[in-house]
């Protein structure tokens, strides 16, 4: 999806009534955060009109905290999720599990 097509359907979404936005810091290797946080800082929009809520867990880097929950991995995705959003605040932060396989014995 483009930029200027991401910003329209955001544009929607605030047209019809959302606040709550969620994200990741691995959604599109962080170009998603990226492209939300300049359409959160344009045109007048003021973040704290919206509920801002993003996750930690995918790998962003191939150094040994550059994935996980390492408090390393975790304070530097905090880091660099404010920067990708152009906010100074988060207002929840997930953790991000993935669940490969779930086996059940009977």
């Amino acid at each position: 999806c483009t930029k200027d097509k991401s910003f329209a359907i955001l544009d929607r979404f605030v047209e019809k009534g959302g606040n709550f936005i969620d994200t990741a810091n691995m959604y599109g290797q962080g170009d998603s955060p990226e492209i939300l946080g300049q359409w959160l800082n344009g045109n007048g929009r003021k973040g704290e009109q919206f509920v801002i809520a993003t996750k930690v867990w995918g790998q962003m880097s191939d150094h040994p905290n550059g994935m996980g929950l390492s408090r390393a991995h975790i304070m530097q995705a905090v880091e660099d999720s404010l920067r990708r959003l152009q906010t100074s605040y988060i207002d929840l932060y997930w953790i991000r599990v993935q669940i490969l396989s779930v086996f059940l014995f009977i």
